[in-house]
């Protein structure tokens, strides 16, 4: 907030800096035209008390000293106003240097948070590029053992095929010699409860029914044939 408070109020110093200048400039010229006229008056005026003053001479030696006095005012006038700028600026940086140092400490924070941050992100790439090659030996392993251990069969189940047996099974049901048929399929169906699968269970998917119904139709086939 401080720093935010003094960019801003040199910002607006800034703005205004050229018009300032100028009025100051003129000010000062003013006070030095002000005050030569005045030591140019009073040297008029000494040098008219001289005619005066003829018969007495101490206040002709007065007048002197006063005429010198005032030239010396003069040239110290002139100095008087060259320090008086230096002071000023001296002020001015005394002022200032209180604003800087503000500054320099918002620099120095900036610069050890930009440190910290920067060290932080090349523990990150790091970390990222550690993670980046265990993920890539993973996955060659991986590839690697899907060559040697090949698909399970039921992931190579073709759908039209068992669409085609069931259609052929629906198909033997229907015929004059289901009975058989029925019989074989009364047997599998309770097969499932002497499995011990329960009323309120899910039932078995149709493609693990097609199956073991196809396993249990090649066995009885099979018993049959020998």
């Amino acid at each position: 907030a401080e720093f935010l408070r003094l960019s801003l109020g040199f910002k607006c110093d800034l703005f205004t800096l050229d018009k300032r200048v100028r009025l100051e400039e003129r000010s000062r010229d003013l006070a030095e035209e002000n005050l030569k006229k005045e030591i140019t008056n009073a040297q008029k005026m000494l040098e008219a008390l001289v005619p005066l003053c003829e018969e007495d001479n101490q206040a002709q030696e007065i007048i002197k000293k006063l005429q010198k006095s005032l030239q010396f005012l003069s040239q110290y006038a002139a100095r008087v106003a060259s320090r008086a700028e230096m002071l000023g600026a001296i002020n001015q940086e005394s002022r200032v240097s209180k604003a800087v140092e503000v500054m320099i400490q918002h620099v120095e924070n900036l610069k050890r948070m930009y440190a910290k941050e920067h060290a932080e992100l090349e523990e990150l790439k790091q970390v990222l590029l550690q993670n980046e090659r265990t993920f890539s030996a993973f996955g060659e392993r991986g590839t690697k053992k899907s060559c040697f251990f090949p698909l399970s069969s039921t992931c190579q189940i073709d759908p039209y095929l068992a669409e085609a047996k069931h259609s052929r099974w629906r198909a033997q049901l229907h015929e004059p010699d289901g009975g058989e048929w029925s019989d074989k399929f009364n047997r599998r169906s309770s097969s499932w409860g002497r499995l011990g699968a329960k009323q309120h269970k899910k039932r078995p998917s149709l493609q693990r029914f097609m199956s073991t119904y196809a396993w249990a139709e090649y066995e009885d086939e099979h018993s049959e044939t020998k």
